[in-house]
């Protein structure tokens, strides 16, 4: 499985060439704005394994 998904990212960034530093920007914009959102889940996630466990 993650043989194939390599591949395909391999022809994707290829296929994709030259379009690849707006896509990274992008990325980057994506990743930055949901960053406080993934750290809310988590920090929500280990809120509520802590309660399981007492």
């Amino acid at each position: 499985m993650a043989y194939g998904v390599g591949i395909f990212s391999v022809w994707w960034i290829f296929r994709l060439g030259r379009y690849l530093p707006d896509i990274l920007d992008n990325l980057i914009v994506i990743s930055a704005n949901l960053a406080p959102i993934a750290g809310g889940i988590i920090s929500f996630y280990r809120l509520c394994k802590e309660e399981q466990q007492n």
